[in-house]
């Protein structure tokens, strides 16, 4: 055929051979809808490319726009350019001219480099210079292919499964395949999560560690990491970050333990280990008895401080509680479901009124959690006088302003909190009355502060030392006696 390499003509639709069409995915519909609509309107913008097989012409490259043109009226050929190779270079030029825009999927790969060594004849590392690509990605692509399962190499083909992902399942035998993608389906396992999945599904060395880690592949990948708990936790105090480090690292060590005598540990023991180990165990058993009645206990806490703070709760917001002076013992009381807190909310804000019934009507229907709502604005009859809450509600229902916080803040602008009560403020008055003034001292009562000079005197004889002041005094009593004796 007289048709010089590179040189471009007219070839009707019919004329073009697309044996290597199964070497690529189908085309999605909104693509095919996209080129459609693009040679509608623009016609052809570039060449098809073609090679001449046992006088056929190959189509190598546009097998989208061969596809839309056959669904565009007025069009019965496309231009193409041809290329000479022969059959192992034309795969090749496939893989090259996609690449130069977008790169090509890998299973689109995979099964050019199965068509170069199964169906061509050339080795792994032909296929990859031909493509000019590594050993090892021929490799993998070939892989791709040959290892995986039927069924997975379905998945895979119609976009469900991720070409990572992929890569990691190639790794197992196909008879594993299926269930390890259902397990990291089911539990939403990452592409980084399924490797370590794979990782300990390679090291197990019976058919229940392999059943335990698809069961729990979550589970499995946290012991195998050794990952304990997180450092701190901002809900918690530091006693309880504590509790739960220790809780966190003894439950860990108690897993591993258990895994491990579950599925090694008791085949691997001798009779020698017994003697040595018993005691051990046996402590083990009676600490762990003592662990757990502690643990009941501290459980049994937690939930009676939880009952005695909602119940006091609850009876600071309804002191209907109280009965013949009497407060009933909540930890004896059922708790209230939503329908009886309900009711005695209506109740609450029927004796405030009918104002406060409409307000508690809007309050419900403007919030989901409007019954909260309602009872901190019960708290407000302890700051506020009733008159000034029932008219804070009359001018919220006029503006349909129902929530706490607009309450609050007519109440802050048009009233006065309440003031404490005369008794109560007559106890915190000052004890100190202006019946008992306290008057300026004489200063002739600061005269015992001042020092004579005899006194001065005295200081310093006593400041003397023993023998020196023995000596002065005797001294003074010969002076004493020869003035006598005068």
């Amino acid at each position: 055929m007289d048709w010089r390499e590179g040189e471009i003509r007219e070839l009707a639709l019919d004329e073009f051979d697309q044996r290597f069409a199964r070497y690529r995915l189908q085309v999605d519909e909104r693509a095919r809808q996209a080129m459609i609509a693009s040679l509608r309107r623009f016609g052809q913008l570039s060449p098809v490319v073609v090679c001449e097989l046992g006088g056929q012409m190959v189509l190598i490259d546009g097998f989208k726009r061969h596809d839309a043109a056959r669904q565009t009226k007025g069009l019965d050929g496309l231009s193409a350019r041809r290329i000479a190779v022969d059959e192992a270079s034309a795969k090749a030029a496939m893989y090259g001219l996609n690449c130069l825009v977008r790169r090509m999927h890998e299973l689109e790969e995979a099964w050019i480099v199965y068509a170069l060594v199964r169906e061509d004849g050339l080795s792994q590392l032909q296929a990859a210079q031909l493509l000019g690509r590594h050993k090892s990605w021929a490799c993998r692509r070939l892989a791709m292919l040959e290892k995986l399962s039927e069924e997975v190499r379905a998945d895979f083909g119609l976009g469900l499964l991720s070409p990572t992902m992929a890569r990691q399942l190639v790794r197992l035998p196909a008879g594993n395949q299926i269930e390890t993608l259902a397990a990291a389906r089911r539990e939403g396992l990452t592409a980084e999560q399924t490797r370590g999945v794979v990782d300990l599904l390679l090291a197990a060395k019976s058919r229940e560690q392999m059943e335990f880690v698809l069961e729990k592949p979550h589970q499995a990948l946290r012991q195998a990491s050794g990952e304990v708990v997180r450092g701190y936790d901002p809900r918690l105090s530091v006693a309880g970050n504590r509790l739960a480090r220790r809780l966190a690292m003894l439950l860990d060590q108690l897993s591993r333990m258990e895994n491990w005598l579950l599925h090694e540990g008791r085949a691997e023991l001798s009779a020698c280990d017994r003697p040595i180990l018993t005691p051990g165990l046996s402590r083990l058993v009676r600490d762990a008895a003592g662990v757990s009645q502690l643990t009941d206990e501290l459980l049994a806490g937690f939930q009676h401080e939880r009952t005695d703070s909602q119940a006091i709760a609850r009876h600071e917001l309804f002191p209907s509680d109280v009965k013949g002076g009497r407060r009933e013992d909540p930890a004896h009381r059922p708790s209230p479901n939503r329908r009886e807190q309900l009711e005695e909310l209506r109740a609450r804000y029927t004796q405030l009124g009918e104002v406060a019934q409409r307000f508690l009507d809007g309050l419900l229907q403007a919030h989901a959690y409007g019954k909260y709502q309602a009872r901190k604005v019960l708290s407000l009859l302890s700051l506020y006088h009733r008159r000034d809450v029932l008219a804070a509600m009359e001018r919220a229902l006029r503006y349909r302003a129902f929530s706490f916080a607009s309450l609050e803040r007519i109440l802050a602008v048009q009233a006065k909190p309440k003031t404490l009560p005369p008794s109560l403020a007559e106890s915190y008055r000052s004890p100190l009355s202006d019946d008992d003034p306290i008057h300026p001292r004489s200063t002739t009562e600061y005269q015992p502060l001042l020092f004579d000079e005899s006194t001065d005197d005295e200081q310093e004889h006593n400041d003397l030392p023993d023998d020196q002041a023995h000596d002065e005094e005797k001294n003074a009593h010969e002076e004493d006696d020869a003035s006598g004796a005068a």
